[in-house]
């Protein structure tokens, strides 16, 4: 697979389609699907790989494959699990949320106050899901001009999530 190909491709395709502010994105490596997710968007999106590395299309073909997969919280940060599901984070619930093909609907994994606009996800070498506690609804810009950020920076572990194989 040409990566090149596939990224010059998904720009094009993001950026003439309505996912704004794109920011997340997520390769199902199963059943060969990109996802993509605009940043405080409430709509995943997915395409598959092959099409974006079909040269034959034209860019509008390359649009109509786009699928509207699912309306989902506002994330700023999106894992790909090897059974083709979706974690993504939840900035409005301070939560993580997850999207199987299965069951096509969002179910909440854990909500927790001290997920501060949780962010980038991250599978440890257990199984365990990590998620960044990034603090952004905490910048001086969202506080009248005073950061009311705490530090250390938190990175948690959510444990009891199966990663399949």
């Amino acid at each position: 697979m040409n990566t090149r190909v596939i990224f010059i491709a998904f720009l094009a395709v993001a950026i003439s389609s309505s996912a704004a502010q794109l920011q997340e994105v997520a390769l199902d490596t199963k059943d060969d699907y990109l996802y993509y997710h605009a940043l405080t968007g409430h709509t995943l999106y997915r395409i598959k790989t092959s099409y974006l590395t079909d040269e034959k299309l034209s860019q509008r073909d390359l649009e109509s494959k786009v699928e509207t997969v699912v309306q989902t919280p506002a994330p700023d940060g999106m894992l790909e699990a090897p059974d083709g599901s979706v974690y993504l984070t939840d900035i409005e619930s301070a939560a993580i949320v997850h999207w199987n093909a299965r069951s096509p609907k969002i179910e909440r994994v854990i909500a927790d106050k001290r997920l501060l606009w949780p962010d980038t996800l991250s599978w440890g070498p257990n199984h365990e899901l990590y998620v960044t506690a990034s603090q952004i609804e905490n910048m001086p810009r969202f506080n009248n001009g005073k950061s009311t950020r705490t530090e250390p920076y938190k990175l948690w572990k959510v444990t009891g999530i199966a990663k399949s194989d």
